[in-house]
């Protein structure tokens, strides 16, 4: 994943992009290449985030780690990787409904996921 500066689309989701009835907007940027997940499966992958104005304030992979989706909790990134299978490279569009507490003073968030791995975490 590039680390790079933050995507074109950043401000809003394209037309290209599907919403969900909760108001989450998902645009696959690569298909994926094995069978979709199960709920109590934990996957590796890589996570970008960032706000409307296109400030980067999160990246695995400026970070140097992997990043693991849990079944654990119900945030956001948990959520959104519900929608993936293995392989997958996909950008979402969170809406403040979704965001936990400390990241409702944003309208809205993006992120690029990659689910790298799906199976038992290390």
């Amino acid at each position: 994943m590039n680390a790079g500066r933050a995507p074109e689309d950043v401000k809003a989701p394209p037309a290209s992009a599907k919403t969900t009835a909760s108001g989450l907007a998902v645009r696959v940027l690569r298909q994926g290449t094995a069978d979709a997940i199960r709920t109590e499966q934990p996957g590796d992958g890589a996570l970008h985030g960032w706000t409307t104005d296109g400030k980067r304030f999160d990246s695995s992979v400026v970070r140097g780690e992997p990043i693991t989706f849990r079944w654990t909790c119900d945030s956001g990134v948990d959520r959104r990787r519900a929608l993936m299978v293995e392989g997958e490279k996909t950008r979402f569009w969170i809406p403040r409904s979704w965001l936990q507490s400390a990241e409702r003073a944003f309208r809205q968030l993006v992120f690029d996921v990659e689910l790298i791995t799906i199976g038992p975490s290390k």
